[in-house]
């Protein structure tokens, strides 16, 4: 299976409670995201005709024919698009990662997401597009789940490449269940999740930033060696494989924490020349995590994009979250336990702001309300969403009046110690402003739908 993104390995075992390592993760999405789900009690069933009826489609059944009822009981579940499941929560991290860090000139995205695609796909889409020889063992039935010669549910995420990049994209995710017969334990299970990242460079994009960038050309005339395709300048390939490793050092880092460790594996896919295998160091282990490389130009040619060059990767959402959360087992992750699932719902961080304000220059509580909000949204405009009015009360001593506000935060990302220095912050501009004083601070967690 050397052709395909490679993440299945051992996790960490833990009897303990998964430990709260989840980072914050925006729920907001957006209106490129494809996430149309099919429900999965009405997503497969076979007939006395031989022919299998999956996602309201019929697929005659003939020698090749080899899924099982219990495999087709799995399409259409989505745990990746299920609200708090471990793998959503992987997978709206690196979405809202790649959301913020890359945009376009207006500001808008530059990634969109798919992440609702059919796991049915053509033999030509797993395979041929993907330059992948008619005798490859990958290919064999004995890994694979065929519907029939012609269709079978993807072994990768990988099978969208052609399309979505035929469809004129030039940057996307592709998210997703992918299905290879395997062994079943506590690190292998037949079904699991990928997610494909795909990014394709104009001459002018890529040599934009570069000194006298106008002289390069991103082809050429040339032999392949092991660090680089016969098509491509050496220039370009450099500066597509920096580019590669810089993304996903950056997103390895929003998931894992600063000062992570990283090493790159050369290693070999068909369809990506050079290819790395990417591995992070973590506590004290090395850690494969993810597969990459410079598309194939056949590959992006024959897909319509002749004038450009890309890199692709390919994550397990399943290998990111048993080493995140400490998740033993992988069978654990389609378990319907609600006690397994509370463990990933995050609460959100709210504070309450009590102050005092001397009785006779106490401003109309609308008035109070209103300018602290303005004041609250100066202070911290991407993190709050509101603030919400407490109570006020009458104090008999030197004839004050207390107001109580409470901050709900909107970005689940924030941490505890940051939300802290905006609330001392605010409470300093507060002071500054409307000269209040016995202020004090109250922190608490709530889950609040905000």
């Amino acid at each position: 299976m050397a052709m395909l993104w490679k993440f299945m390995r051992v996790a960490r075992y833990s009897k303990t409670a998964l430990p709260p390592k989840v980072r914050g993760i925006p729920v907001h999405s957006r209106h490129f995201s494809s996430s149309k789900s099919v429900p999965s009690d009405f997503a497969a069933s076979t007939t006395c005709l031989n022919t299998v009826e999956l996602l309201g489609k019929s697929y005659p059944q003939d020698d090749y024919s080899n899924v099982t009822e219990k495999i087709l009981s799995k399409v259409g579940k989505n745990l990746h698009n299920k609200k708090h499941h471990p793998l959503w929560l992987i997978k709206e991290q690196v979405k809202d990662h790649f959301y913020k860090q890359y945009t376009g000139r207006r500001g808008t995205p530059l990634f969109s997401v798919y992440d609702g695609l059919s796991p049915v796909v053509t033999v030509q889409q797993n395979f041929d597009s993907l330059l992948i020889p008619q005798n490859h063992a990958s290919r064999k039935k004995e890994d694979n789940y065929y519907l029939n010669r012609d269709h079978m549910l993807r072994a990768h995420t990988s099978a969208h490449q052609w399309d979505l990049i035929h469809s004129g994209l030039d940057a996307f995710l592709a998210v997703g269940d992918v299905y290879r017969r395997d062994t079943i334990d506590n690190t292998h299970y037949p079904v699991f999740h990928q997610m494909e990242g795909v990014r394709l460079f104009s001459c002018h994009e890529l040599f934009s930033n570069i000194k006298d960038g106008e002289s390069f050309q991103l082809f050429e005339q040339g032999h392949r060696t092991a660090h680089k395709q016969e098509c491509h300048t050496m220039e370009a390939v450099r500066l597509v494989e920096f580019n590669l490793k810089q993304v996903l050092t950056k997103l390895m880092t929003h998931i894992f924490g600063d000062g992570l460790q990283v090493r790159w594996v050369d290693c070999y896919f068909p369809f990506t020349h050079p290819s790395f295998e990417m591995e992070i160091n973590f506590q004290g282990e090395w850690l494969e995590v993810l597969g990459c490389g410079v598309m194939e130009q056949q590959l992006v040619n024959s897909a319509g994009a002749q004038d450009k060059i890309g890199w692709a990767f390919g994550l397990g959402l399943e290998r990111l979250a048993m080493i995140l959360y400490d998740i033993p087992d992988i069978r654990l992750f389609w378990s319907e336990d609600e006690r397994f699932l509370k463990q990933f719902i995050v609460p959100h961080i709210c504070q309450k702001i009590k102050f005092q304000i001397a009785s006779g220059n106490a401003y109309p509580d609308t008035q109070v309300h209103g300018y602290l909000e303005i004041l609250l949204y100066y202070v911290h405009s991407n993190t709050v969403i509101t603030l919400l009015f407490v109570r006020v009360g009458q104090s008999f001593y030197f004839f004050m009046s207390s107001c109580t506000f409470s901050i709900p935060y909107c970005n689940i990302k924030i941490s505890f110690s940051v939300a802290i220095q905006v609330a001392l912050l605010y409470v300093e501009n507060i002071k500054k402003s409307m000269h209040c004083f016995s202020l004090s601070l109250f922190f608490f967690f709530t889950v609040r739908s905000i």
